[in-house]
């Protein structure tokens, strides 16, 4: 990747599924980013209190806070923070794309997708930051 391709970026990525992160967290730094993981909402916000981030990826179902729960807490007191939300069919969520969208989710993506649509969803949420 070309320096001007690259995204100086640090994003959190929480979900309790280790092998996911580890999918994710390779394909996000391939672009130069700088990334730090939470297992669920509670072990985010934590990290978030130590450290400013330019976006946060997150699941929707985790044990102690689930990331729709995360997604109220950021948008209550970090309205510019950009957030994706990753939600898969076999859970069955409680909320459609559209609700998730009107929480304030930045973006929302099926985790059957993420392989292909994440990695150009988060360059267009960061560099339209940037403009």
């Amino acid at each position: 990747m070309s320096p001007e391709n690259t995204l100086r970026a640090t994003i959190l990525l929480v979900d309790d599924e280790p092998d996911w992160l580890n999918l994710i967290e390779k394909r996000l730094k391939r672009l130069g980013t700088v990334t730090h993981r939470a297992s669920n909402g509670l072990e985010a916000l934590r990290l978030m209190r130590k450290q400013t981030y330019d976006l946060v990826i997150t699941d929707t179902h985790m044990p102690y806070m689930d990331g729709v729960s995360l997604l109220s807490y950021i948008r209550a007191r970090q309205v510019e923070l950009p957030v994706i939300v990753f939600f898969s069919d076999l859970f069955g969520s409680d909320l459609s794309p559209e609700e998730l969208e009107k929480i304030g989710a930045s973006a929302v993506l099926e985790k059957r997708h993420a392989e292909t649509h994440l990695v150009p969803l988060v360059k267009r949420i960061l560099f339209s930051q940037e403009e």
